[in-house]
């Protein structure tokens, strides 16, 4: 490999690590979100999961119609209590 091969190899190689540690966001950035949704709607957080889980569970399957739309509206709900419990006063 010549000098200006290297060159552009290491430099393309320093280039993609910088942005790949730029797209990443620090945990303590997010960490005052999670301590309140822990203390006041970590409920509704769980219930949000499950309903994802499930979704994931049934929808490849193509059965269990009425179970999936169950858990797709209530995954909705949630979504909307999620809001009024994190902005409510």
């Amino acid at each position: 490999m010549s000098l200006p091969r290297k060159l552009v190899f290491f430099t393309a190689i320093g280039l993609g690590s910088v942005v790949a540690v730029g797209c990443v966001e620090p945990r303590h950035r997010w960490d005052r979100y999670a301590e309140r949704d822990d203390r006041r709607c970590a409920g509704i957080v769980d219930r949000i999961d499950l309903d994802r889980d499930k979704i994931r569970e049934i929808e490849p399957t193509g059965r269990h119609r009425d179970a999936l739309r169950w858990y797709r509206d209530d995954l909705e709900d949630a979504r909307r209590d999620l809001d009024r419990c994190r902005y409510a006063g």
